[in-house]
């Protein structure tokens, strides 16, 4: 029986239950429930094996979904962390992004438009720059700022462009809301969808209006500079050593007969090529000097060069040049400017000029050679016994030749003047002795009209100055001269000679005269500093005069650094001033001079005194002077010595051969003599001859710069005419004291 079963009916029925004791109804009802729990076990078992095949089945199925578990964990872990990771960048990428954008909105103007052209977006640039608000531009076409001088063409290609899906890179000429013009740069990018189709059009662009504006302002200063260049009349080259000429305007090619600068370059290096040598014109360049650098090292000076011309013709040209700049390499900028005309003109002056030298030489000569003569002859008879009323001839007549004198120098001094002959000549010398000398010399003119006349310097100025004493003494005489002429008997003129300032070595002192005589009309105050004039130019003048004087004390005040001053009234006086720097000296150097020039002038008390001649030895003198009247006087004037004898020669070639002849201690020579004049000889004297006789100087020149000139070729001393017993007793003490 069924196990199951049987537990189960011994727990109904009890545990002495056995199956012979139930009925044959319930053994039948048992039967067949034991049938169907035997079927029921073999269902069982079957189910169980079933059951245990499922199990197997399901826990294979369980072990393999646990795998593709742990395999989905893993590949989810990994596209998780995948994702997370592209999640990252992707907020990378948009935070980029984001400053990208920022970036661009920031610095750029950006618009949208969408394929017609309406405009969908604009940033705070775009406002900025153009003047529209957002709401005044979105919704509408992007020609709202479209520029009316812009060609249309340039848009045809722009739309065509960007509807062909390519980017428009271009520069655009825009308009402000307010009219004025702007300048972009621009990238216009078409944007598409998914399927290729253009959905808008992004507009990103950068303001260069300053650059613009500058290449336009550059551009319009090249155009004008070219213009310039181009346009003078002046040849401008561009020049460096190692390329020589690499530019040059029109006028040059035009002056010098090329097309261009290939033309030029296949004949030449540089301009300097087409110099023409001469002395005092720039010449070509040499390995170790190029022809700039004389001009560029003296821009100060006038620089000229001749060149041959397009007709081979030499023109002289002035040159200027200086360096300049040019891409990063330095170059000369050198301008040639044509001055052949005023060269010509100007070697005509100059010749006109030495014309009027030569001719001022000349009538010095002639006007003061006789007028030598009659100064030496009333000298000479001033010295012999005269009755009272041959005395007043005398006086009379050196009156009237001291004042045809003075013409004849007024003249002179106003060509030489004129001539630009006059120079400063600055020596060292006491002013306090001569403003004394200049003022005594007057003395005698005042006390003959019985004028209060008076000398005031200031006791402060230095005693020993540097300064022009020949023309401070022809300014002051001048001034003095004046005052005397012009003021009336019992009448007053005072010189003051103030100090000004001091400041370091440099003395600044004043000098002015003063007179009461009949003043000047503030209307002639200008006229009368002019050449030839006068306060009273009619022809019944009282005081006479050249009308030169106060012309040649201006400009040589002038000269000197000053300028002339006059306060004046009519009936009241005059006072003419002037002020002039002077420069201190050591005292030490005047003691110095002073014992030299009273060595010179003094008489010799010793033997060891003029060492290699004896005092006993007669001086031989050869005077060369060819004037009839200067050499009577000059034997008169001799004779008075004694120890000493003398030869005349008429020009400097008899003078020569008599120096073939004798031996002479002593040479005066006159500078102007037929066949051959003073300086030549005394070249020959000292060039060929090689004799070191001392030679004097004899000239009614009395031109500036004469006894320099003289001295240079050789001459020792200097004496003008007509001769000052005075000076002649000076030169022959001081080189024959005895």
């Amino acid at each position: 029986m069924n196990e199951l079963l049987t537990q189960q009916l011994r727990k109904s029925f009890g545990e002495g239950f056995y199956k012979e004791t139930l009925s044959d109804e319930l053994n039948d009802f048992i039967t067949q429930v034991e049938a169907s729990y035997a079927d029921f076990t073999k269902e069982t078992k079957l189910l169980d094996k079933a059951l245990n095949s499922i199990y197997k089945e399901l826990n294979e199925s369980n072990k393999n979904i646990i795998k593709r578990n742990h395999d989905l964990y893993e590949l989810l872990q990994k596209h998780s962390a995948d994702l997370t990771l592209q999640t990252e960048e992707a907020d990378k990428a948009l935070n980029l992004l984001s400053q990208y954008r920022e970036a661009i909105d920031t610095s750029l103007i950006v618009t949208m438009t969408d394929p017609e052209g309406v405009i969908t977006y604009v940033n705070s640039n775009f406002c900025k720059i153009s003047g529209y608000s957002q709401e005044e531009a979105v919704h509408h076409s992007h020609n709202l700022i479209r520029h009316p001088d812009t060609n249309p063409k340039l848009y045809k290609k722009l739309w065509k462009t960007i509807k062909n899906k390519k980017i428009w890179q271009s520069t655009m000429h825009n308009q402000k809301k307010n009219g004025r013009s702007y300048y972009v740069s621009v990238n216009i990018i078409p944007f598409l969808d998914v399927e290729g189709n253009i959905v808008n059009y992004m507009s990103i662009q950068e303001d260069i209006t300053s650059k613009i504006l500058a290449e336009q302002k550059l551009k319009s200063e090249q155009e004008r500079t070219s213009a310039i260049f181009n346009h003078q009349e002046s040849a401008v080259v561009i020049t460096n050593k190692a390329q020589g000429l690499i530019e040059a305007n029109q006028s040059f090619y035009s002056l010098f007969g090329f097309k261009d600068l290939k033309a030029f370059k296949e004949k030449h290096f540089c301009i300097n090529d087409l110099f023409q040598v001469e002395n005092g014109y720039l010449s070509p360049s040499t390995p170790r000097h190029n022809w700039t650098d004389e001009v560029i090292r003296r821009p100060d000076k006038l620089h000229r060069a001749l060149i041959l011309n397009g007709e081979g013709e030499v023109r002289t040209f002035t040159v200027h040049s200086r360096y300049i700049d040019l891409d990063g390499e330095r170059s000369v900028l050198s301008t040639f400017t044509d001055i052949s005309e005023s060269e010509r003109l100007r070697v005509k002056a100059e010749e006109a000029k030495q014309a009027k030298s030569e001719f001022l030489a000349n009538m010095s000569h002639e006007i003061r050679t006789p007028l030598k003569g009659i100064f030496g002859f009333l000298q000479l008879l001033e010295t012999t016994e005269l009755d009272s009323m041959q005395k007043e001839y005398v006086d009379i007549a050196q009156g009237s030749m001291q004042t045809l004198l003075g013409v004849v120098n007024d003249i002179l001094d106003f060509s030489k003047i004129e001539s630009g002959k006059i120079e400063k000549n600055i020596t060292e010398l006491n002013v306090h002795q001569l403003f004394e000398t200049i003022y005594e010399g007057f003395s005698a003119v005042a006390q003959s009209k019985n004028i209060a006349y008076k000398l005031e310097i200031d006791p402060n100025i230095h005693e020993l100055l540097k300064t022009d004493e020949q023309h401070i003494r022809q300014i002051l005489q001048n001034f003095i001269n004046n005052a005397l002429k012009f003021t009336p008997e019992n009448g007053s003129v005072a010189i003051h000679v103030d100090l000004i300032s001091t400041q370091n070595d440099i003395q600044r002192i004043g000098i002015g005269v003063q007179d009461t005589g009949i003043g000047i009309l503030e209307n002639k105050l200008e006229t009368i500093m002019q050449p030839f004039s006068q306060a009273d130019s009619s022809t019944t003048r009282k005081f006479g005069g050249t009308g030169l004087g106060l012309s040649i004390s201006k400009s040589l005040i002038e000269l000197l650094g000053g300028e002339m001053q006059i306060i004046s009234a009519e009936g009241e006086g005059s006072t003419f001033y002037f002020e002039i720097d002077t420069a201190i000296c050591d005292l030490s150097q005047q003691h110095t001079q002073e014992e030299e020039l009273l060595t010179d002038m003094s008489l010799p008390t010793t033997a060891d005194s003029a060492p290699d001649v004896k005092k006993s030895e007669t001086l031989n003198i050869l005077i060369a002077e060819d004037y009839e009247v200067n050499r009577m006087f000059i034997g008169m004037l001799l004779n008075s010595y004694n120890d000493l004898t003398y030869d005349f020669a008429n020009n400097g070639e008899e003078a020569l051969n008599m120096l073939n002849i004798n031996p002479y201690d002593l040479i005066l020579m006159d500078i102007n003599m037929p066949v051959m004049n003073g300086c030549d000889a005394t070249v020959i004297i000292r060039q060929e001859l090689k004799l070191e006789i001392p030679i004097i100087a004899l000239t009614a020149n009395a031109l500036e710069g004469d006894r320099e000139k003289f001295i240079e070729i050789g001459m020792d001393d200097y004496l003008a005419k007509p001769l000052e017993i005075t000076d002649m007793d000076r030169v022959l003490k001081k080189y024959r004291p005895h």
